[in-house]
């Protein structure tokens, strides 16, 4: 996380790839929207993020950085120029005054996945889940998402990078679950950009309570959201 501009490309690559394999399952909505999300981070990629993407590409096809950066420039250009049709595309409706908040669920176990979207359905949220990175990130183009609940272990995938990869890419609050309460956990869950971590317990009602007051937060206009470590937005 110490170069956040080559954590952003190796995120881009990643979704790349992971479009590629929406293309070869016949998955035309995610594709869709993974294209699409694609083209606009290449127009928005700030110069230090466009260096590290050439050289990468340079290093994986062994051309020559110059030519590589230059071809990159003028695709950026020619993608400029449709930029407002693509947003378009990519746009996600707001939701409606008075419609339930939809949590997403991001754990492995089972019976904890199940417990979570019983009693966040009975709480009135709109729930779906999922137990790993993957169908998590499908789940999250495929429909609009105001909160995202995840475990701190998921497979093939930490979970504290996964969220920072959503919070940094999708704007979510996020909170993280886990078994760890130690100081070395806080750092990870300040890092990830996490709105708050709870031990993993019974306490389902103080969670959704917790879940209800980020999303009030989150209502509040940007100026004056204060997360729960003190920093502004």
């Amino acid at each position: 996380m110490a170069n956040r501009a080559q954590d952003y490309v190796f995120y881009h690559l990643r979704e790349a790839l992971v479009q590629a394999l929406a293309d070869i399952d016949g998955n035309e909505t995610l594709s869709r929207y993974l294209r699409a999300r694609s083209r606009l981070r290449l127009i928005t990629m700030s110069k230090n993020e466009l260096q590290e993407l050439t050289r990468l590409v340079s290093q994986c096809t062994n051309r020559p950085a110059e030519t590589v950066y230059k071809e990159l420039e003028s695709k950026i250009a020619e993608l400029r120029q449709p930029a407002n049709e693509l947003l378009k595309e990519f746009e996600k409706d707001e939701p409606e005054k008075g419609m339930p908040n939809r949590v997403l669920i991001i754990e492995n176990e089972p019976s904890l996945r199940d417990k979570l979207v019983y009693i966040f359905s009975q709480a009135g949220f709109v729930v779906s889940d999922a137990p790993d990175y993957s169908q998590a990130l499908q789940k999250l183009y495929e429909c609009k998402v105001d909160l995202i609940i995840i475990g701190s272990l998921l497979p093939s995938e930490d979970g504290f990078e996964a969220c920072y990869d959503f919070h940094d890419t999708f704007n979510i609050p996020i909170i993280v679950l886990g078994q760890d309460s130690g100081d070395e956990v806080w750092e990870k869950v300040i890092r990830a950009g996490a709105d708050h971590y709870e031990v993993k317990s019974d306490r389902y009602l103080a969670l959704i309570a917790r879940a209800k007051a980020i999303l009030r937060r989150y209502q509040l206009p940007k100026a004056i959201r204060i997360n729960e470590f003190g920093n502004g937005e």
